[in-house]
């Protein structure tokens, strides 16, 4: 899971966190309230939420654990073909 703190949360707090919800931390590079952490058990989100986490979102949509592999990255087509609608 990615999760999000409270505004001026630091990583000391969001370690904090993720330990009152039972979790792991996986990854804590980057901006200072935002971890990712896993636990194994049901209802780990809801226990982030009562340990005070702003948003709780499923870590796989970020990428992952590490860096992102952009090789097969989807990229904005500046003129997309929308195909021909006929009238």
């Amino acid at each position: 899971m990615a999760l999000f703190g409270r505004a001026g949360s630091d990583t000391d707090a969001m370690v904090r966190m993720v330990a009152e919800a039972g979790g792991s931390i996986l990854n804590v590079d980057g901006r200072r309230d935002v971890v990712i952490a896993r636990a194994e058990d049901a209802g780990f989100v809801s226990r982030l939420y009562a340990a005070g986490a702003r948003l709780v979102l499923d870590g796989s949509l970020a990428g992952g654990c590490g860096r992102a592999d952009r090789s097969h990255a989807i990229t904005r087509d500046l003129q997309p073909d929308f195909g021909h609608s006929a009238r």
